[in-house]
C-alpha cells in the first residue's frame, strides 16, 4: 500500500482487504528473512544460529523470550559495550 487511504465500501471493501492480505505469510517471511540477514553477526542470534540466516532454523532454535530474558544484554550495551549484541544496526540511546 501507498498510504492512500482506501476509498471502498461493503463488497468492494471485503474485497481489497483480501487482495492486500493474500500475501501477508509471504511479506512476513521476506521481512523476517531481512532481519536475520542484517542481524545474523550479532551475539544473541550467533548463540542460537552460528551466523545463519534461515528462517526454518530460527524458528526452532531461537526461544520466544520476555524482556527479563534480554536484560542482561541491554545493561551490557548501557555499560558501554558495542550494540552488536543484539543488533546490526547501532544504539544512539536508551530510554528508561
Amino acid at each position: 500500500m501507498d498510504g492512500k487511504k482506501l476509498e471502498y465500501k461493503g463488497e468492494d471493501a471485503l474485497k481489497e482487504i483480501e487482495k492486500l492480505t493474500t500475501t501477508a505469510g509471504d511479506v512476513q517471511y521476506g521481512i523476517l528473512k531481512e532481519i536475520l540477514k542484517r542481524n545474523a553477526e550479532t551475539e544473541y542470534l550467533n548463540k542460537y544460529m552460528n551466523g545463519s540466516i534461515d528462517v526454518s532454523q530460527f524458528k526452532s532454535c531461537v526461544p520466544v523470550i520476555t524482556y527479563k530474558n534480554i536484560y542482561p544484554y541491554i545493561q551490557r550495551i548501557a555499560n558501554g559495550e558495542d550494540s552488536s549484541l543484539i543488533t546490526g544496526q547501532p544504539i544512539t540511546e536508551i530510554l528508561c
